[in-house]
């Protein structure tokens, strides 16, 4: 019961906020430029530095702290002004930061991209992928040059980096990568479309006739509460389980963070695997079996209907 209180007007009638949602020119610069900054620093963060993934997960971390800042930072400092962010504005910035956060990782570019490096990078004379098909492969479709594939896959050598956290800005030929995206950008617009008008079309059956519940939408609304409150700090980050939420898996993943950057730090492993367990038959064919605790995984859950999180449990282990 506490999961479908937890936004009642919605529940009833998911039409009622979208119909009071009204874009504000700020409000959309604001999102345009914080989709801007989550599409650099989100490669960076998974490919460069191998740190946490700011968007290839079950609740967008690079969103919700994007959004988070905006609520107890920005907007606190623009209410003593009287020009703080309204509800609308908000669910305006989050909305255009989540359904752009997975394009520049797992949600299209960390799949395109090395594919379009590939071809060059791989072929060698005894695959003959050269004299194969590389003649039908024309310049704005990909980079075919060898140094250009060979820089996308290696990077650059720096001599005397002893820091671990020094970083170098590798030298990229946009020359040869300017065509391929520009061309591939319009198959990534059409392709964007598509799911958008899949979602407009499914959008009665989901929410008028099942109901389904949204956690990406439930906890932006739950974290705004009420339009009429008077304090700049909305009350659910003025509860203390919140923030006993929000630093529990901090302090794990962060002291995981030094381990990995300092291997003499022993690791809070969060990983185990069950398929040891499992090593005759016919119980070695559920191998391999993993158990990896996901707290954000375990928060997306805990929003969903007992009866949908149940029947991802069973089909999981039915299917295996």
């Amino acid at each position: 019961s506490a999961k479908i209180q937890l936004i009642p007007s919605f529940r009833n009638n998911p039409n009622n906020f979208s119909s009071n949602v009204r874009l504000s020119v700020r409000s959309v610069f604001v999102g345009m430029f914080a989709t801007i900054i989550l599409a650099i620093v989100t490669p960076i963060s998974d490919l460069w530095i191998q740190g946490t993934w700011l968007a290839a997960c079950h609740l967008p971390i690079g969103v919700l702290i994007i959004f988070v800042f905006l609520q107890l930072v920005v907007n606190p400092f623009l209410h003593r002004m009287g020009a703080s962010f309204t509800h609308a504005e908000l669910i305006t910035i989050y909305a255009m930061t989540l359904v752009s956060a997975g394009i520049p990782s797992l949600g299209f570019a960390a799949y395109l991209v090395p594919v379009l490096a590939a071809p060059a990078y791989y072929q060698t004379p005894e695959n003959e992928w050269g004299t194969t098909f590389f003649h039908y492969i024309p310049d704005w479709l990909a980079p075919m040059g060898a140094k250009a594939s060979r820089l996308f896959y290696e990077g650059t050598q720096v001599q005397g980096e002893n820091s671990v956290f020094s970083l170098h800005i590798p030298l990229i030929p946009w020359a040869v990568w300017v065509k391929p995206l520009a061309a591939w950008s319009f198959f990534a617009l059409g392709l964007f479309l598509a799911m958008t008008c899949t979602c407009v079309l499914l959008r009665r059956q989901w929410i008028e006739r099942e109901r389904l519940i949204f956690p990406l939408v439930q906890l932006p609304l739950e974290m705004l509460g009420t339009e009429t409150q008077n304090t700049a700090i909305p009350a659910f980050f003025r509860s203390r389980m919140v923030w006993l939420g929000i630093a529990l898996p901090t302090l794990i993943h962060g002291w995981n963070g030094l381990h990995f950057h300092f291997p003499i730090i022993p690791e809070f492993s969060l990983f185990t695997d069950l398929g040891r367990y499992f090593t005759e038959k016919p119980w070695n064919t559920v191998r391999p079996l993993w158990a990896i605790t996901h707290f954000s995984a375990i928060g997306f859950v805990f929003l969903l209907p007992t009866d949908l999180a149940f029947s991802l449990w069973f089909f999981y282990f039915f299917f295996i």
